[in-house]
């Protein structure tokens, strides 16, 4: 609301002006204080189509035409629809559809553009500079290196008093890892009891391994105790009696210069089933709250020291230590299904029949999205990772019907260092961004990794430092497998694969497949295999017309040959038969990188 507009109102309504909770902030990021905050009914139409809400209205000090300007909370509370062209506002009534014209005056427009430039001096909006920085402050004196960050958006008014506030209740926050005391064993919500624990359930007929323990550096190894001890302290950890997992320790340097222990579970995450419990969307989360006034947010990312381990689980957490052996007996970071255990215990709290619906609603509309493909409930997905020299991509597809359908599509702009990563660091790196951007996906699914890439082995390796063992502790709490990639069944993934090939020697790209362009008539389709040993060399043929008929053929060659070089017999063989049958349009699949690229002109036969 305008000031113009507001200054009209009678004395009695001006005077529950309330003073301003945050600032406008304009396109370029500058920020300018308003004069206030009031509620007030607004009705638009005339009986009986008219319709009354309660709106929260800013009040700036400006020179324009208009009174008022309605935003998006507004429109939707008042069930607003607006089209440009025809100059027409629609909403909705009990009586009906209510409809309200434009009374647009071009020339008025014109002369209020015109009485704004000749004040260019004019102050638009009141702005307070020196209220926008943050500010830290300590308010617990036994531990005053921990501070608390005040956001400069805050009205002065609000600043002055949180101090105050936040020290009168310094109990409610958590200033060690004593403070954590955890969440009981069991909880009782609506007469119903149900358990927390965290369980593993693994299968039974592996044989728990026991990692090669690895000596830490005397600065990690320095930095592991003291984590340790402050971990016993806490009650978080324990002493192992008889381990039958146990994991090394990994030290991860944080941003602060400190260090970061996590423990590599990848061994205990793949000895027991994926828990495919879905995890809410960020994005969703965030955008319901549009409309309220006040935000809080819960960071569950650093750590699940909450929830209690299950008492005959907890020594399958074991790690290595130069003190000795321990395990956990809370939920620890990094274990497979450890973000399920934390999302079940959230929603059993805070869910009601209507959230129930709601849930129920949401997934049927997302189900039924025109865009893509939703992914079933469980269902196996696939990753097709690429890269260029500026630019790391990724596919998450499913699998129907042996066609493969997209589902979503993840790219990223390489940063600084990052575009001289050799390519199977950027292929993690990747792989590590998916797994941020999707983790709804890679929690409730198993993901299986199609590259012809050492990605597992680097993630593997024991001796990974740095960000890659980071990378690797942050996969391994996911149910990730890594296949070789074949054929690609899909155009649009083969076009994916191609937009991102390099035609250099250093393209890590590249996919054993020869594709003609895509027409729109039917197409036959060629599946070779060979197979070359001492005892001599042969190879297979599958021809699959479009209606789906399979018809097979075998060879035997009475020559020696390399793999290649039967690979190459194979598809000349079945180019051969193509052309007899007068097939005249035809894709083949082949299993040799080498072969593909050679005729695909990526690469140079010699």
């Amino acid at each position: 609301m305008y000031e113009h507009c507001f200054n009209q109102l009678s004395p009695a309504i001006k005077a529950r002006l309330s003073p301003p909770r945050v600032p406008l902030v304009g396109f370029s990021g500058e920020r300018c204080w308003p004069i206030g905050e009031i509620d007030l009914d607004l009705t638009i139409g005339e009986p009986p189509l008219s319709r009354t809400e309660t709106l929260d209205f800013v009040v700036v000090r400006s020179t324009s035409q208009h009174n008022i300007l309605l935003g998006r909370v507004a429109m939707m509370k008042m069930v607003i629809i607006t089209s440009t062209i025809h100059q027409l506002v629609k909403f909705y009534t009990p009586e009906g559809i209510g409809t309200l014209a434009s009374t647009y005056d071009r020339e008025k427009v014109i002369m209020a553009i015109r009485e704004t430039e000749e004040r260019p001096g004019e102050c638009i909006l009141e702005t307070r500079e020196e209220d926008l920085s943050e500010e830290k402050i300590s308010i617990n004196p036994l531990f005053p290196e921990q501070k608390v960050t005040i956001g400069g958006s805050l009205p002065m008014e609000t600043k002055k008093k949180l101090p105050k506030l936040l020290q009168a209740n310094i109990d409610i926050f958590a200033w060690e890892y004593g403070d954590m005391t955890g969440i009981p064993r069991t909880l009782s919500i609506d007469g119903t009891t149900f358990s927390t624990e965290h369980k593993l359930n693994e299968y039974r007929h592996l044989e728990p391994i026991l990692q090669k323990k690895r000596n830490l550096a005397s600065e990690r190894d320095e930095a592991a105790c003291k984590e340790v001890e402050e971990l016993l302290q806490a009650d978080i950890i324990r002493e192992a009696k008889y381990p039958t997992w146990v994991a090394n320790p990994v030290m991860v340097k944080k941003s602060d210069g400190g260090w970061r222990m996590c423990v590599d579970f990848t061994n205990i995450n793949k000895a027991y089933p994926k828990d495919c419990y879905p995890l809410p969307e960020i994005a969703w989360k965030v955008e319901s709250l549009i409309g309220y006034k006040y935000k809080c947010f819960l960071d569950a990312y650093k750590g699940y020291h909450q929830i209690q381990m299950a008492e005959e689980e907890e020594e399958k957490t074991s790690f290595f230590t130069s003190k000795g052996i321990y395990c956990y007996k809370k939920m620890p970071f990094g274990l497979k299904n450890a973000g399920a255990t934390y999302q079940r215990l959230v929603d059993k709290i805070s869910w009601t029949e209507e959230a129930e619906q709601a849930f129920v609603d949401m997934k049927a509309h997302i189900a039924n999205l025109p865009t893509l493909t939703s992914p079933k409930p469980g269902e196996t997905l696939y990753l097709y990772l690429a890269t260029s020299k500026e630019c790391i991509s990724v596919v998450l597809v499913a699998e129907r019907e042996k066609v493969q359908v997209p589902i979503y599509f993840v790219s990223r702009v390489l940063q600084g260092v990052e575009a001289n990563y050799p390519e199977l660091k950027k292929l993690t790196l990747a792989l590590v961004h998916t797994a941020r951007k999707l983790q709804r996906y890679l929690q409730a699914h198993p993901i299986i990794v199609l590259t012809n890439k050492q990605i597992r082995q680097v993630l593997m390796k024991p001796e990974k430092l740095g960000r890659v063992a980071k990378w690797a502790i942050e996969l391994g709490e996911h149910d990730i497998d890594f296949q070789a990639r074949h054929s690609i069944r899909a155009q649009v993934l083969a076009d994916f694969i191609a937009e991102t090939t390099e035609t250099n020697e250093e393209s890590d790209t590249t996919f054993a497949q020869i594709i003609t362009p895509p027409v729109e008539i039917k197409e036959w389709k060629l599946f070779t295999d060979r197979a070359s040993s001492s005892a001599g060399s042969g190879a297979g043929l599958m021809l699959i017309n479009p209606e789906g008929q399979e018809f097979t053929y075998a060879l035997h060659f009475e020559f020696n040959t390399t793999n290649n070089e039967a690979e190459y017999e194979a598809l000349l063989a079945g180019l051969r038969i193509a052309k007899e049958m007068k097939i005249e349009h035809l894709q083949a699949f082949v299993d040799s990188q080498l072969v593909a690229n050679q005729v695909l002109d990526i690469f140079e036969a010699k």
